[in-house]
Order: structure tokens, then sequence, then C-alpha cells
């Protein structure tokens, strides 16, 4: 039926339909699978985030709880979403995490979206990776490119670190040059 006198000819079973109420509807329901949508997006990058072995840190708050009050030896590495060489070290990284798993953690640090974290540490270059040991303070690590068995080695280096006798109050020694290894 087609009510008399509507500009639309609106069709209705016996009820007058309100444009103001089909609209709010429409909004109300794109609302709902907006949301719907970006909770999914959400969704999707945990569970992508929980398949990969190497965790992102994405505040300074959770390096903090991450790696600065880790039991285990922690491997940290320093990429950017724009650095080639970070691109091809991840994979191989990704790869040492399975090897490695329960032994040593595994993080990234995107040096462009947490900035704090490779400023207070003295990281100038990318990629740079650290093998961190918070309980004997040691740090082992590289900047620059490494294959898969130089990747290793450093993971070792890390693993088997001791402590060194360094004068009460003494830092971490600054980022060496691209190429270099860096230890405290």
């Amino acid at each position: 039926m087609v009510l008399e006198g509507h500009p639309d000819g609106v069709k209705s079973n016996g009820e007058t339909m309100n444009k103001t109420r089909l609209i709010s509807a429409a909004v109300v329901v794109g609302g709902i699978v907006l949301y719907l949508g970006l909770m999914g997006v959400l969704a999707y990058q945990r569970y992508l985030e929980s398949i990969d072995p190497v965790k992102s840190i994405n505040s300074v708050d959770q390096f903090e709880q991450v790696v600065l009050k880790s039991d285990l030896p922690v491997f940290v590495f320093f990429y950017g979403r724009n650095c080639q060489s970070c691109q091809s070290q991840h994979p191989l990284i990704e790869r040492a995490a399975a090897d490695y798993a329960g032994k040593v953690k595994f993080v990234k640090v995107d040096v462009y979206r947490v900035p704090q974290i490779p400023r207070a540490i003295g990281i100038t270059r990318i990629p740079t990776m650290l093998v961190i040991k918070v309980k004997d303070r040691t740090i082992v690590g590289y900047q620059g490119f490494l294959d898969a068995g130089n990747l290793k080695r450093l993971i070792e280096k890390g693993i088997a670190a001791q402590p060194q006798n360094a004068p009460a109050g003494a830092g971490a020694q600054p980022a060496a040059p691209a190429g270099h290894a860096i230890e405290l």
C-alpha cells in the first residue's frame, strides 16, 4: 500500500514510516558495522602478534615490564618500517626466536613509533640488535645486518656474557658505529 499524499510514495503495511527514524536506524546500524569491523581489525592484529615470535614493544612502560624485568636474556631488535636492512633482518630474527624459544625472549622496537627507548639507550643506527641480561647487567649488541650464522653467534655471546667489573655508577656505553659490536 502506498501512503497517499506522501512525496516519496513510501509503502507501508498499515504503519507510517518516518524518514528520520529510517535515517537514525541506518546511522546506528552503520555505526555497529563500523565498530564490529574495527574490532575485527584489532582482533586480527592481536592474533598476528600472538603468532609472531618477536613481540612488539609499543611503549616505554611495556619495555620496562617485558625487557628490564625479565629473568631470561632478552633479544631486542631496533628497526624502522622503511629500513630495507631491517626488513631483511626480521625473518632471520623470527627463525632465531623459534630456535631459542624458552631460553631467550625476543622483542622488537620501532624506533619511529617509540623513539624514547633507542634515544635513552644510545641507539643511533638501525638495524641494531641487543641481547640484554638484566640480572647479570650485561648487554651484547651489533649494529647492521647479520646473516643467520652471525646472528646465532651474537645470541650465543649474549647468553654467555658475564658481568664485567665496572666502576660503581657506570652506565651503558653509547652505541658503536655501524658494523661494530657493543658490550657493557
